[in-house]
């Protein structure tokens, strides 16, 4: 019958798939799975089999034969494609693909499409024409099997497919079953719709210490009380810049010790500023990263990528703070700010004065969502604002995208580092030879000298005006980036710390003395820090905290979370020295003494150990609470966001074997 012969089609093109898929990933000396070949080829019969049921009313129907075959066809071309797309990518990545990486794909499918034909062009065209021959075989051989075919599935095959499919669905989401399915495409994709905040389990083990409260948000007439607050605030006001530069790593500029003299006005900045030497991104991507350090706002709302699609919660942005303070405010960035629905985060209805690489006839760098304005443009744009203002202190909100790959310069500029053009049919975000390493920093090193010539112009401008000393400048990075450290490149693929630790400089020559700052922080607390140097509380929606609670002897400290949603996902938090990252994509925890380890080479992990389990509390308590605000039944309305969870007391760890952790890791 019909559905008989879709569900065998189905199931031996999943098994040829699933051979080749697992063999490949094994000749590319990645871990293959005999688990995923049976239930990719499952996931293809269940396919088949729906298809069956669904079409085989069409097939007593005048001409509904050719109709029911071609939407067979095409749902198993569809599962075909995903699960090549997915094992090409496992490939290039490590990663399979998961939900929050097709909504990445969707959001800005040219880019991710270039990334993929980049020294693969012949291969993926091959795949394309490969995939429209086993489409149209797959269409003769099932309307010829449709011929013979009994028109209407008995009720029981039915409900065995759509029961299977469910059945399918409610394990892949279930954390207990997803180790089982690691390798395979399709299980890992609907996984991801699970999206659990963490381990459960951790606090079930035998000897846990119980979990860690997590404190609930201010009321929202807090925010009320503030305003009041900074209505009457009769401080210092100095003009205030933040300066956010892109992909640049904590230790990839001079002042931090990198061998090249690639950032001179940088240096001369930090030379009079503090320095701050342990910072932590939120996210090693630009979407999370730059909105939390501008509302000190954790980006993890829901369990996929969040696009800002719903913003139903109160926020206060770097500009709405300092318009409440009575300053005139600027956001100027190269970026285009819809990218990932950015700019509908930042537009909170407060008067500024906004423009982005959409607002600029150009000339413009890169297509699409990557459509960037060059650096000195962007300058351009602001100086030009700088000049119209009044007597009114300014604030203004500055980004730089030139570091961020491919790391070309503008037209009419030359870098000193040479060569510095890589093969381009081989030189992609998700891979390029490490033969061509030194071509790739050259490179890199050109865009930094450019950004850093143009953070010299800005410092030129207000030394030559009179307001360099009384600008409270704030020099950070969104995160950082990989250079085949570790094997990776670029930046969106791990929770390491080169990818999460930034550059941090605080800069008011007439209120705060140059030095170097070693406490462990968090970009969330930026904001906090800059209001109380300036006399104010943080605003009560912040999650983060002021530099002075976190530098007082024996304070406790909260955590540093950060997130990982895009090709995969995964959360992670540094309770120092101690760091703990959760791999969702491959269910693979690791753990990390910072200080003792800061390269993070040896691994500590073990599942039984006191520190790991300790970790796991906090960071799961975190994600439990700000999923539970940020869900349908959340107190969004009547409070602010929870505050962050307290790291342990690790001087209560320091009896007997209680500091053990794992064995260090080949």
């Amino acid at each position: 019958m019909w559905c008989t012969r879709s569900f065998q089609v189905g199931a031996g093109l999943g098994l040829v798939l699933a051979v080749l898929g697992q063999g490949i990933v094994a000749w590319m000396g990645q871990e293959a799975g005999a688990a995923a070949v049976l239930v990719s080829t499952g996931f293809f019969a269940l396919v088949g089999l729906l298809g069956g049921v669904l079409t085989s009313p069409w097939l007593p129907l005048r001409g509904g034969r050719p109709v029911a075959a071609g939407l067979v066809t095409a749902g198993l071309t569809l599962t075909t494609a995903h699960h090549v797309m997915a094992t090409g990518v496992r490939v290039l990545t490590g990663a399979l693909p998961t939900f929050s990486g097709l909504e990445m794909f969707l959001a800005s499918p040219s880019q991710f499409f270039h990334a993929a034909l980049v020294g693969h062009r012949a291969e993926v065209y091959s795949l394309g024409v490969s995939a429209l021959v086993v489409a149209a075989l797959l269409f003769l051989l099932l309307v010829r099997r449709s011929a013979t075919q009994r028109p209407y599935p008995p009720a029981l095959l039915a409900a065995v497919g759509l029961g299977g499919g469910a059945v399918l669905f409610v394990l892949a989401t279930t954390p207990g079953f997803r180790s089982v399915g690691d390798s395979c495409p399709e299980l890992t994709l609907l996984s991801s719709f699970g999206g659990d905040a963490g381990d459960a389990s951790a606090s079930a083990r035998k000897g846990a210490r119980p979990p860690p409260s997590v404190p609930p948000g201010p009321p929202l007439s807090a925010g009320e009380a503030w305003l009041a607050s900074a209505r009457a605030w009769k401080g210092p006001r100095p003009n205030v810049l933040l300066l956010l530069l892109e992909s640049v790593p904590a230790h990839h500029l001079g002042y931090a010790g990198y061998s090249r003299a690639a950032t001179p006005n940088i240096d001369r900045l930090a030379s009079r500023s503090l320095r701050f030497r342990h910072v932590w991104s939120t996210a090693p991507a630009s979407s999370y990263s730059q909105m939390a350090l501008l509302s000190s706002l954790l980006p993890r709302r829901r369990p996929w990528l969040e696009q800002y699609e719903r913003i139903n919660y109160p926020r206060m942005l770097f500009h709405d703070t300092f318009h409440s303070l009575g300053y005139d405010t600027a956001t100027v960035s190269s970026q285009n700010e819809n990218w990932q629905g950015m700019r509908r985060f930042q537009n909170t209805g407060t008067p500024t004065f906004y423009r982005d690489s959409n607002d600029h006839p150009g000339p413009h760098m890169g297509e699409g969502d990557e459509r960037k304005l060059p650096d000195h443009l962007t300058v351009d744009v602001f100086l030009e604002w700088l000049r119209g203002q009044s007597k009114a202190p300014w604030a203004a909100y500055v980004n730089f995208q030139r570091t961020h790959f491919p790391y070309a310069l503008p037209p009419g500029f030359t870098g000193r580092h040479q060569p510095s053009e890589p093969n381009p049919s081989t030189f992609g975000f998700l891979h390029y030879p490490r033969e061509e390493l030194e071509v790739v920093l050259n490179r890199y090193d050109n865009a930094l000298e450019y950004v850093d010539a143009q953070v010299g112009r800005l410092m030129s401008h207000l030394e030559a005006s009179g307001q360099l000393d009384d600008t409270l400048i704030i020099l950070s990075s969104d995160h950082g980036e990989h250079f085949y450290e570790g094997g990776r490149i670029t930046h969106g693929k791990s929770l390491t710390d080169i990818q999460l630790r930034v550059p941090l400089l605080i800069h008011w020559p007439r209120r705060v003395a140059s030095r170097d700052v070693d406490v462990p922080l968090s970009q969330l607390d930026v904001m906090p820090t800059v209001l109380e140097l300036l006399g104010l509380e943080p605003h009560p929606s912040f999650q983060g905290r002021p530099l002075t609670e976190l530098e007082r002897p024996g304070a406790p400290h909260p955590g540093i979370f950060f997130t990982l949603h895009g090709l995969r996902l995964g959360d992670g938090v540094v309770c120092w020295p101690w760091k703990l990252t959760l791999d969702r994509s491959s269910h693979h925890y690791e753990l990390y003494n910072l200080e003792e380890d800061p390269g993070e080479v040896r691994d500590l992990y073990s599942p039984e150990a006191p520190i790991p389990a300790a970790l796991l509390q906090v960071l799961t308590a975190q994600l439990e609470a700000q999923l539970a605000y940020h869900s349908p039944q959340g107190p969004r309305h009547e409070r602010y966001a929870p505050r962050q969870v307290r790291c342990p007391d690790w001087s209560t760890f320091a009896s007997g074997q209680q500091l053990q952790v794992g064995v260090s890791k080949p």
